[in-house]
Protein backbone atom coordinates (compact mmCIF):
# COMPACT_ATOMS: atom_id res chain seq x y z
CA UNK A 1 0.00 0.00 0.00
CA UNK A 2 1.49 3.41 -0.94
CA UNK A 3 2.49 5.63 1.99
CA UNK A 4 3.00 9.40 1.91
CA UNK A 5 4.87 10.91 4.85
CA UNK A 6 4.42 14.67 5.31
CA UNK A 7 6.36 16.77 7.76
CA UNK A 8 4.47 19.09 10.12
CA UNK A 9 6.39 22.03 8.66
CA UNK A 10 5.09 21.30 5.17
CA UNK A 11 1.53 20.98 6.44
CA UNK A 12 1.87 24.28 8.32
CA UNK A 13 3.08 26.07 5.20
CA UNK A 14 0.17 24.65 3.23
CA UNK A 15 -2.26 25.70 5.96
CA UNK A 16 -0.91 29.24 5.98
CA UNK A 17 -2.09 29.57 2.40
CA UNK A 18 -5.67 29.36 3.71
CA UNK A 19 -5.12 31.75 6.59
CA UNK A 20 -7.47 34.24 4.88
CA UNK A 21 -10.13 31.72 3.95
CA UNK A 22 -13.73 31.78 5.12
CA UNK A 23 -16.49 29.17 4.88
CA UNK A 24 -20.11 30.01 4.12
CA UNK A 25 -22.38 27.42 5.75
CA UNK A 26 -25.94 27.02 4.45
CA UNK A 27 -28.45 25.07 6.51
CA UNK A 28 -31.13 23.88 4.08
CA UNK A 29 -30.66 25.12 0.52
CA UNK A 30 -27.43 26.19 -1.16
CA UNK A 31 -27.29 28.64 -4.10
CA UNK A 32 -25.22 27.91 -7.21
CA UNK A 33 -21.52 28.54 -6.61
CA UNK A 34 -21.12 30.79 -9.68
CA UNK A 35 -23.94 33.08 -8.59
CA UNK A 36 -22.60 33.27 -5.05
CA UNK A 37 -19.11 34.10 -6.32
CA UNK A 38 -20.49 36.90 -8.46
CA UNK A 39 -22.39 38.26 -5.45
CA UNK A 40 -19.22 38.28 -3.31
CA UNK A 41 -17.00 40.02 -5.85
CA UNK A 42 -19.63 42.58 -6.83
CA UNK A 43 -21.10 43.63 -3.46
CA UNK A 44 -18.53 42.96 -0.74
CA UNK A 45 -16.16 45.76 -1.76
CA UNK A 46 -13.03 43.61 -1.92
CA UNK A 47 -9.72 44.89 -3.24
CA UNK A 48 -8.96 41.64 -5.08
CA UNK A 49 -11.56 39.17 -6.37
CA UNK A 50 -12.12 36.20 -4.12
CA UNK A 51 -11.90 32.59 -5.23
CA UNK A 52 -15.04 30.61 -4.41
CA UNK A 53 -15.31 26.82 -4.49
CA UNK A 54 -17.60 24.09 -3.21
CA UNK A 55 -16.43 22.03 -0.22
CA UNK A 56 -19.55 19.88 0.27
CA UNK A 57 -23.28 20.30 -0.33
CA UNK A 58 -23.61 22.75 2.60
CA UNK A 59 -20.22 24.53 2.75
CA UNK A 60 -18.67 26.96 0.25
CA UNK A 61 -15.00 27.96 0.56
CA UNK A 62 -14.17 31.67 0.10
CA UNK A 63 -10.45 32.29 -0.39
CA UNK A 64 -9.34 35.89 0.13
CA UNK A 65 -5.95 37.31 -0.83
CA UNK A 66 -5.23 39.95 1.83
CA UNK A 67 -5.79 40.63 5.51
CA UNK A 68 -7.83 43.74 4.67
CA UNK A 69 -10.19 41.82 2.42
CA UNK A 70 -10.42 39.09 5.04
CA UNK A 71 -11.43 41.53 7.81
CA UNK A 72 -13.86 43.34 5.52
CA UNK A 73 -15.54 40.11 4.41
CA UNK A 74 -15.81 38.57 7.88
CA UNK A 75 -17.18 41.75 9.44
CA UNK A 76 -20.16 41.90 7.12
CA UNK A 77 -23.39 42.31 9.07
CA UNK A 78 -25.68 41.16 6.26
CA UNK A 79 -25.43 37.40 5.76
CA UNK A 80 -28.29 36.79 3.34
CA UNK A 81 -28.15 35.84 -0.33
CA UNK A 82 -31.21 35.16 -2.47
CA UNK A 83 -33.37 34.96 0.70
CA UNK A 84 -31.03 32.28 2.10
CA UNK A 85 -29.26 32.82 5.40
CA UNK A 86 -25.71 31.55 5.82
CA UNK A 87 -23.13 31.48 8.59
CA UNK A 88 -19.58 32.71 8.04
CA UNK A 89 -16.92 30.56 9.69
CA UNK A 90 -13.18 30.83 9.68
CA UNK A 91 -11.27 27.97 8.13
CA UNK A 92 -8.97 26.07 10.50
CA UNK A 93 -6.74 23.04 10.04
CA UNK A 94 -9.12 20.87 12.10
CA UNK A 95 -12.22 21.85 10.12
CA UNK A 96 -14.89 19.17 9.65
CA UNK A 97 -18.33 19.49 8.13
CA UNK A 98 -19.97 18.17 11.31
CA UNK A 99 -18.40 20.71 13.70
CA UNK A 100 -18.21 24.49 13.63
CA UNK A 101 -15.14 26.36 14.68
CA UNK A 102 -15.33 27.99 18.10
CA UNK A 103 -13.65 31.12 16.71
CA UNK A 104 -15.94 33.94 15.69
CA UNK A 105 -15.65 37.68 15.20
CA UNK A 106 -18.05 40.26 16.56
CA UNK A 107 -18.50 43.97 16.79
CA UNK A 108 -18.05 45.49 20.24
CA UNK A 109 -18.02 48.96 21.80
CA UNK A 110 -15.98 50.58 24.54
CA UNK A 111 -18.28 53.23 26.04
CA UNK A 112 -16.61 56.07 27.94
CA UNK A 113 -13.09 55.24 26.78
CA UNK A 114 -10.74 58.22 27.34
CA UNK A 115 -9.91 60.15 24.19
CA UNK A 116 -6.15 59.45 24.31
CA UNK A 117 -6.96 55.72 24.24
CA UNK A 118 -9.05 56.07 21.06
CA UNK A 119 -6.02 56.20 18.86
CA UNK A 120 -6.25 53.41 16.23
CA UNK A 121 -2.95 51.91 17.42
CA UNK A 122 -4.12 51.85 21.05
CA UNK A 123 -7.49 50.40 20.07
CA UNK A 124 -5.67 47.61 18.25
CA UNK A 125 -3.69 46.84 21.43
CA UNK A 126 -6.90 46.76 23.48
CA UNK A 127 -8.55 44.42 20.98
CA UNK A 128 -5.58 42.06 20.99
CA UNK A 129 -5.68 41.83 24.78
CA UNK A 130 -8.80 39.60 24.75
CA UNK A 131 -8.88 38.40 21.12
CA UNK A 132 -7.46 39.21 17.70
CA UNK A 133 -8.06 42.70 16.42
CA UNK A 134 -9.38 42.84 12.86
CA UNK A 135 -10.58 46.32 12.02
CA UNK A 136 -12.19 49.56 13.23
CA UNK A 137 -15.51 51.06 12.32
CA UNK A 138 -15.35 53.79 9.69
CA UNK A 139 -16.91 56.31 12.05
CA UNK A 140 -14.39 55.39 14.72
CA UNK A 141 -11.51 55.96 12.32
CA UNK A 142 -12.79 59.48 11.63
CA UNK A 143 -13.58 60.22 15.30
CA UNK A 144 -17.25 60.60 14.44
CA UNK A 145 -18.42 58.66 17.48
CA UNK A 146 -15.99 59.18 20.36
CA UNK A 147 -18.64 58.33 22.97
CA UNK A 148 -18.19 54.62 22.26
CA UNK A 149 -15.51 53.54 19.77
CA UNK A 150 -16.42 50.42 17.81
CA UNK A 151 -14.02 47.67 16.77
CA UNK A 152 -14.18 44.19 15.27
CA UNK A 153 -12.40 41.44 17.22
CA UNK A 154 -12.02 37.69 16.69
CA UNK A 155 -12.77 35.78 19.89
CA UNK A 156 -13.07 32.22 21.16
CA UNK A 157 -16.70 31.39 21.91
CA UNK A 158 -15.80 28.25 23.88
CA UNK A 159 -14.75 30.45 26.82
CA UNK A 160 -16.76 33.09 28.60
CA UNK A 161 -16.69 36.44 26.89
CA UNK A 162 -15.13 39.19 29.02
CA UNK A 163 -17.38 41.93 30.29
CA UNK A 164 -14.62 44.43 31.20
CA UNK A 165 -10.97 44.99 30.34
CA UNK A 166 -8.40 46.45 32.73
CA UNK A 167 -6.47 49.44 31.36
CA UNK A 168 -3.47 50.95 33.18
CA UNK A 169 -1.81 54.17 32.10
CA UNK A 170 1.72 54.35 33.51
CA UNK A 171 1.80 54.22 37.26
CA UNK A 172 -1.81 55.24 37.65
CA UNK A 173 -4.36 52.94 39.16
CA UNK A 174 -5.86 50.61 36.51
CA UNK A 175 -9.48 51.22 35.68
CA UNK A 176 -12.13 48.88 34.36
CA UNK A 177 -13.34 49.54 30.85
CA UNK A 178 -16.78 48.13 30.07
CA UNK A 179 -17.28 46.06 26.91
CA UNK A 180 -20.62 46.07 25.08
CA UNK A 181 -21.27 43.48 22.34
CA UNK A 182 -23.54 44.28 19.43
CA UNK A 183 -24.51 40.62 19.10
CA UNK A 184 -23.56 37.67 21.28
CA UNK A 185 -23.07 34.47 19.30
CA UNK A 186 -23.70 31.27 21.22
CA UNK A 187 -21.54 28.16 20.95
CA UNK A 188 -22.47 24.70 22.20
CA UNK A 189 -19.58 22.67 23.59
CA UNK A 190 -21.69 19.49 23.39
CA UNK A 191 -22.54 19.38 19.66
CA UNK A 192 -19.80 21.90 18.64
CA UNK A 193 -22.17 24.13 16.66
CA UNK A 194 -22.61 27.88 16.69
CA UNK A 195 -25.94 29.54 17.33
CA UNK A 196 -27.00 28.18 20.75
CA UNK A 197 -25.70 27.38 24.22
CA UNK A 198 -25.21 23.95 25.75
CA UNK A 199 -28.01 24.59 28.26
CA UNK A 200 -30.60 24.64 25.46
CA UNK A 201 -29.01 22.08 23.15
CA UNK A 202 -31.75 19.89 21.63
CA UNK A 203 -29.37 17.05 20.83
CA UNK A 204 -28.20 16.86 24.43
CA UNK A 205 -31.75 16.96 25.75
CA UNK A 206 -32.91 14.26 23.32
CA UNK A 207 -30.12 11.95 24.45
CA UNK A 208 -30.70 12.62 28.14
CA UNK A 209 -34.51 12.28 28.18
CA UNK A 210 -34.73 8.54 27.22
CA UNK A 211 -32.13 7.62 29.85
CA UNK A 212 -34.06 9.49 32.52
CA UNK A 213 -37.37 7.93 31.50
CA UNK A 214 -36.20 4.28 31.37
CA UNK A 215 -35.53 2.68 34.80
CA UNK A 216 -32.20 0.93 35.30
CA UNK A 217 -32.61 -2.86 35.36
CA UNK A 218 -28.95 -3.81 35.27
CA UNK A 219 -28.33 -3.07 38.93
CA UNK A 220 -29.83 -5.52 41.45
CA UNK A 221 -29.91 -2.79 44.03
CA UNK A 222 -32.06 -0.70 41.74
CA UNK A 223 -34.51 -3.59 41.34
CA UNK A 224 -34.60 -4.17 45.07
CA UNK A 225 -35.27 -0.52 45.76
CA UNK A 226 -38.15 -0.51 43.27
CA UNK A 227 -39.64 -3.64 44.86
CA UNK A 228 -39.35 -2.15 48.32
CA UNK A 229 -41.00 1.06 47.19
CA UNK A 230 -43.84 -0.93 45.59
CA UNK A 231 -44.29 -2.96 48.76
CA UNK A 232 -44.46 0.21 50.82
CA UNK A 233 -47.13 1.63 48.55
CA UNK A 234 -49.16 -1.60 48.52
CA UNK A 235 -48.88 -2.16 52.27
CA UNK A 236 -49.64 1.40 53.23
CA UNK A 237 -52.53 1.77 55.65
CA UNK A 238 -55.65 3.42 54.40
CA UNK A 239 -57.91 5.69 56.47
CA UNK A 240 -60.81 4.17 58.30
CA UNK A 241 -63.83 3.49 56.13
CA UNK A 242 -61.81 3.23 52.91
CA UNK A 243 -61.74 -0.20 51.24
CA UNK A 244 -58.77 -1.26 49.19
CA UNK A 245 -59.52 -2.12 45.59
CA UNK A 246 -58.63 -5.62 44.43
CA UNK A 247 -56.89 -6.04 41.12
CA UNK A 248 -58.13 -9.64 40.60
CA UNK A 249 -61.71 -9.02 41.64
CA UNK A 250 -62.75 -5.60 40.56
CA UNK A 251 -65.82 -4.10 42.12
CA UNK A 252 -68.94 -4.82 40.16
CA UNK A 253 -72.16 -3.03 40.71
CA UNK A 254 -75.04 -5.41 41.58
CA UNK A 255 -77.97 -5.14 39.24
CA UNK A 256 -81.33 -5.53 40.93
CA UNK A 257 -84.30 -6.94 39.08
CA UNK A 258 -86.65 -4.06 38.64
CA UNK A 259 -90.27 -4.68 37.65
CA UNK A 260 -90.92 -4.28 33.99
CA UNK A 261 -92.88 -1.15 33.16
CA UNK A 262 -96.51 -1.61 32.27
CA UNK A 263 -96.80 -1.40 28.49
CA UNK A 264 -100.33 0.02 28.76
CA UNK A 265 -100.55 2.86 31.27
CA UNK A 266 -103.85 3.20 33.06
CA UNK A 267 -106.23 5.77 31.64
CA UNK A 268 -106.92 8.98 33.41
CA UNK A 269 -110.58 8.06 33.74
CA UNK A 270 -112.66 4.99 32.93
CA UNK A 271 -114.12 6.59 29.84
CA UNK A 272 -110.77 7.54 28.37
CA UNK A 273 -109.95 5.94 25.05
CA UNK A 274 -106.96 3.65 25.13
CA UNK A 275 -104.76 3.60 22.02
CA UNK A 276 -102.78 0.40 21.65
CA UNK A 277 -99.24 0.46 20.31
CA UNK A 278 -98.34 -1.68 17.30
CA UNK A 279 -95.15 -3.01 18.79
CA UNK A 280 -96.86 -5.49 21.15
CA UNK A 281 -96.84 -9.09 19.97
CA UNK A 282 -100.32 -10.02 21.33
CA UNK A 283 -102.58 -6.98 21.21
CA UNK A 284 -105.79 -7.14 23.25
CA UNK A 285 -108.86 -6.78 21.02
CA UNK A 286 -111.42 -4.17 22.04
CA UNK A 287 -114.65 -5.40 23.56
CA UNK A 288 -117.32 -6.22 21.04
CA UNK A 289 -120.71 -4.58 21.08
CA UNK A 290 -123.91 -5.78 19.48
CA UNK A 291 -124.38 -4.48 16.01
CA UNK A 292 -127.28 -4.44 13.64
CA UNK A 293 -127.24 -5.35 9.99
CA UNK A 294 -129.79 -4.47 7.38
CA UNK A 295 -130.67 -7.08 4.75
CA UNK A 296 -132.42 -5.93 1.61
CA UNK A 297 -134.97 -8.43 0.32
CA UNK A 298 -137.00 -8.17 -2.82
CA UNK A 299 -140.28 -7.77 -1.03
CA UNK A 300 -139.50 -6.51 2.49
CA UNK A 301 -136.74 -4.96 4.67
CA UNK A 302 -135.75 -6.95 7.75
CA UNK A 303 -133.45 -5.65 10.49
CA UNK A 304 -131.68 -8.47 12.41
CA UNK A 305 -129.73 -7.99 15.59
CA UNK A 306 -126.54 -10.01 15.45
CA UNK A 307 -123.88 -11.07 17.93
CA UNK A 308 -120.23 -11.26 16.69
CA UNK A 309 -119.38 -14.42 18.62
CA UNK A 310 -122.48 -16.53 17.55
CA UNK A 311 -123.36 -15.32 14.08
CA UNK A 312 -122.01 -17.22 11.06
CA UNK A 313 -121.10 -15.44 7.84
CA UNK A 314 -123.44 -12.71 6.68
CA UNK A 315 -124.86 -14.61 3.72
CA UNK A 316 -127.87 -16.53 4.96
CA UNK A 317 -127.21 -15.67 8.56
CA UNK A 318 -130.76 -14.66 9.39
CA UNK A 319 -133.65 -17.18 9.26
CA UNK A 320 -136.11 -16.02 6.61
CA UNK A 321 -139.68 -17.34 6.27
CA UNK A 322 -141.86 -17.17 3.18
CA UNK A 323 -144.80 -16.00 5.28
CA UNK A 324 -144.59 -12.65 6.92
CA UNK A 325 -144.46 -12.65 10.72
CA UNK A 326 -144.03 -9.78 13.10
CA UNK A 327 -140.58 -9.45 14.66
CA UNK A 328 -141.85 -10.52 18.05
CA UNK A 329 -143.13 -13.95 16.76
CA UNK A 330 -139.89 -15.16 15.13
CA UNK A 331 -138.74 -18.54 16.20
Amino acid sequence: MPLVNLSPHDVKLASDFHAYSLIAKFSLLRPPVDLFEHHINSSWGLIQPATVGLLDPKHILIHLHSAEDFAKAWSRESKFFDNLRYLLLIWTADFTKRKDSSLSAMWLRLPGLPLPCQNPAILEIIGNSFGRFLRLDERTKKMKHPMAPRLYVEMNLAVKLPEVVMIAIGSEVPFQQKIEYDLRIGYCTFCHLQGHQESICRRKQSQASPQAAEPSTSSPQGNASSLISNAIVVGAALPAGVHRLSARRPNRSHVTNQPAPNPIPPPVCQNAQVTLSTHFSNPIPPPSQPTTQTIDLPSLNVVCPTQPAAIPPLVGSCPISHSYQPPGQWA
